[in-house]
């Protein structure tokens, strides 16, 4: 296993977009984080203190800015999901897997290394959002608490949905402009249409939240305007069963990938 990792490490050293595209996500987090401290100090200066924490609340404030800052962070996780989706596709368009698997490896060992570099971006994004955390949590109005921290691990369970999700498209599709145009509708009109579609028709129940992506999106709440929307949006689910809804899509995905990769000529 270490000769795969070494090979598969190989690979991507050399590739200058990975490189190109994980600086851009970080220097996006902490870009993105600022602009929305920045507009809540502005807007709280404006109405006065008191007046905007009554209004606003405290997101910047702990523990509440670690919801913040990973809710704030989990809009910019489609740029690792770039990085998965080119990762898995030039595979493909290089012939790389066949030889891979010439070479000696069995085909899932060749999608299960794949899951690496879905974990070791899902850290990428819980580390930067940590030290948001820690950078603009030492510029609020309390205290540092680690109260709140569970967002990490909310943030990383929706890390590892979208990069799976990413990595399904790359196996399935294979065509990197293809693939990276499928995922972007899914993220961005299909997720929408179909949670709100449900949402609509189920009432109460609010399947759309249930819906793949969606359910690990509702493990971090909206951080703004708290006091004003207080008892005006509906209950989320409970964590549990967010957390094991998104373990069972997760496994899904996993489960086709593999059937994919081993009915697929090479």
């Amino acid at each position: 296993m270490q000769k795969i990792l070494y090979i598969e490490w190989m690979k991507v050293r050399s590739y200058r977009a990975f490189w190109i595209l994980a600086g851009l996500f970080v220097v996006c987090v902490f870009g993105l984080n600022y602009i929305a401290f920045a507009i809540h100090a502005s807007v709280s200066e404006k109405t006065g203190k008191e007046v905007g924490q009554a209004l606003l609340g405290g997101p910047f404030d702990y523990p509440d800015v670690w919801n913040t800052l990973c809710w704030m962070s989990g809009w910019l996780l489609f740029i690792p999901g770039l990085i998965v989706i080119t990762i898995v596709t030039n595979e493909y368009t290089f012939r790389t897997h066949r030889q891979n698997i010439m070479d000696g490896w069995t085909r899932t060992q060749f999608i299960t290394v794949k899951l690496l570099w879905v974990v070791v971006l899902s850290l990428l994004a819980v580390l930067s959002a940590l030290l948001s955390v820690l950078l603009f949590g030492a510029f609020g109005g309390t205290s540092f608490t680690v109260a709140g921290m569970q967002s990490l691990v909310y943030l990383f369970v929706e890390s590892l949905t979208y990069m799976l999700v990413a990595l399904l498209m790359g196996t399935l599709i294979r065509r990197s402009g293809l693939a990276i145009g499928m995922f972007f509708l899914y993220l961005f009109v299909f997720k929408y249409v179909l949670s709100l579609t449900l949402n609509h028709y189920t009432g109460e129940f609010q399947l759309g939240d249930y819906m793949p992506v969606s359910i690990s999106d509702t493990l971090l709440s909206f951080p703004f305007l708290k006091p004003a929307l207080k008892g005006k949006l509906p209950s989320p689910p409970p964590v549990y069963v967010l957390l094991l809804g998104s373990a069972v899509y997760m496994a899904l995905f996993y489960w086709i990938m593999l059937r994919r990769i081993k009915t697929a000529d090479l």
